[in-house]
């Protein structure tokens, strides 16, 4: 086996491998919508102009891939290989993959902070076990699902869309609820610093005509609230009628009374009035709430597998 940097034309073989990866990944989905090989070709042509990649070839085959792009602010060596990114075949895809990353990382790392962050199929046990070993952690993960018809309903709480205006008239409600998202996030176990979550940045995505926020309101107050966009960041989401979701806090005392699945489940059905079908939510996997409020509902179909590596 060898290791090559990707050129045109090993594009169709990586788009064959991309295909078969993803069908094996909808093999195991109730919610993966099928998707022409040409939209995955496509979305691959699209990441790789602007990335680099390396292939392994044997016997004059393409047996594996890996490209990668990415920017940040924040870290100057920031590589990011999206879902459908990498893939591998035959019986040592572990090795493949392994071998791409070492060839990728001993050419790519250098002085300072080296942040790696892959997206890999969530039930591809085989690569999430490899990646382990090379002493990457999963991050978050990302889920669909189908919205359903269903909503029920609990006395005294009113649920609604509020309207731009009333967000407006609202705001320093609706700051005081999603605050404590802030708080939550920064506090054990997930210790998330969050230095970027300012009101006015929330404000801003709030005030966007593009994102619609619902909320929960008792006796005139919010009790909780959700937002839906319609962002969408892989080949997956940008095939389905699909709208992301998230932002969902509910006060203390209204909670294990249902009330945060009703309110979920009234935006979902709000947004399918607009044709959307299906819901994607991504979160952090060192929140348990998130967790255990979204793996009730959402099928994962993606991990976020991170790594640092700091040299000097």
């Amino acid at each position: 086996m060898k290791i090559e940097k990707i050129e045109d034309r090993h594009i169709d073989a990586i788009v064959n491998i991309a295909f078969e990866e993803y069908k094996k990944e909808r093999m195991k989905s109730s919610v993966i919508a099928g998707i022409p090989s040409d939209i995955i070709k496509d979305d691959i042509l699209q990441k790789n102009s602007d990335a680099e990649g390396y292939v392994a070839i044997e016997d004059g085959n393409v047996i594996g891939y890996l490209f990668y792009g990415g920017y940040s602010e924040e870290i100057n060596n920031y590589f990011y290989v999206p879902i459908g990114g990498l893939g591998a075949v035959g019986d040592n895809r572990g090795k493949i993959i392994s071998m791409l990353f070492e060839t990728f990382a001993k050419e790519k790392c250098t002085q300072g902070k080296n942040h790696f962050d892959i997206k890999l199929y969530a039930h591809d046990d085989e690569i999430i076990r490899i990646l382990s070993f090379l002493q990457f952690g999963i991050e978050s993960e990302q889920g669909i699902y189908a919205i359903e018809n269903k909503i029920d309903t609990t006395d005294g709480i009113i649920y609604k869309e509020l309207s731009k205006e009333e967000l407006h008239q609202k705001w320093s409600e609706v700051w005081r609820l999603v605050d404590q998202i802030v708080k939550h996030l920064q506090d054990s176990p997930i210790f998330y610093p969050g230095e970027e979550f300012t009101e006015e940045v929330y404000k801003e995505f709030f005030e966007d005509e593009n994102t619609r926020v619902f909320a929960a309101i008792k006796n005139e107050l919010l009790i909780g609230i959700i937002e839906t966009n319609p962002d969408r960041n892989d080949f997956i989401t940008n095939w389905q009628d699909c709208f992301n979701i998230g932002e969902i806090f509910v006060e203390p005392e209204y909670r294990h009374l249902g009330v945060a699945q009703e309110l979920f489940r009234f935006a979902a059905s709000k947004v399918r009035e607009g044709g959307i079908e299906k819901l994607w939510v991504e979160h952090g996997t060192a929140n348990p709430a998130a967790r255990g409020f979204w793996n009730k509902y959402f099928e994962s179909y993606c991990y976020a597998m991170t790594r640092d590596i700091i040299i000097g």
